[in-house]
């Protein structure tokens, strides 16, 4: 991928500087305690961005080193989505257990449809192209999820801290345009070029958001997203929503019984 963008050093330059600020950012606050996966996703995107500073990007080694990094930053993925579900939907345990198996379920079919893909077609003979469609399968799925999160913020109105908002909005853009680079130079290089500096600017855009915003009174300070503009309904749909919430937590009460 490096490569791909080798004419966008200025906007490279400074989404490298905006990710090292977020991180810088969430050590001094403390958050990267409450972020955990988050702050690994960033520091672990960090190491990456810095590889080609002592690996030749045409060699073998960098490209070993570049796979590892990528697995596991698709890993991280999977698990900010689970830390997001379980910020957004704290004060909700039954919707939010119910939403985080379906997440583990659908990245558990994810994996097996990638592999599933991989004995369909021709195997390539790339290493590389066999990891890419392994990970386009799964950041598929993952984005699924983030859309999924976004659209359940913005219907209901769930209070919350200022920084889970920062958050939640931010990881929905910020994913959303990495998935779109990566499924355009996964299936298409010719079509990056019209998109690249728009997309660069949109991540690079998150990072000077989060480094910004994100703070230790974010975490006392509250807001909602959902129905600002149909206040009336705010109280119908919060008790829609804890009535879905009440009755999965008295089904999840009702199994360990019924399977006796």
């Amino acid at each position: 991928m490096p490569e791909i963008l080798g004419g966008t050093d200025f906007l490279l330059a400074l989404e490298a500087f905006a990710l090292v600020a977020v991180i810088i950012r969430l050590l001094v606050s403390g958050l990267f305690r409450i972020y955990p996966f988050f702050f690994w996703y960033l520091v672990t995107q960090g190491v990456q961005m810095a590889i080609p500073l002592f690996l030749s990007n045409t060699s073998t080694r960098y490209l070993y080193v570049y796979l590892i990094t990528e697995g596991i930053i698709t890993c991280l993925y999977a698990l900010v989505i689970l830390e997001l579900y379980s910020l957004v939907l704290k004060g909700h345990a039954g919707i939010a257990s119910a939403a985080k198996r379906y997440v583990r379920r659908g990245l558990a079919f994810a994996i097996l449809l990638s592999v599933l893909i991989l004995q369909a077609e021709r195997v390539p003979s790339l290493l590389r192209d066999r990891f890419f469609i392994v990970e386009r399968t799964m950041v598929s799925s993952i984005l699924f999820f983030v859309l999924a999160i976004t659209a359940f913020l913005v219907y209901y109105p769930v209070r919350l801290n200022r920084n889970t908002i920062y958050y939640s909005i931010g990881y929905s853009i910020y994913f959303t345009s990495k998935a779109i680079i990566l499924f355009i130079l996964n299936t298409g290089r010719s079509w990056y070029a019209p998109l690249e500096t728009v997309l660069l600017i949109v991540v690079t855009g998150c990072l000077l958001f989060w480094a910004l915003f994100l703070s230790r009174k974010g975490e006392e300070r509250g807001g909602v997203i959902g129905h600002r503009w149909a206040p009336a309904d705010e109280t119908r749909l919060l008790q829609q929503l804890e009535a879905i919430n009440q009755s999965l937590i008295h089904a999840r009460k009702e199994i360990p019984t019924n399977s006796r």
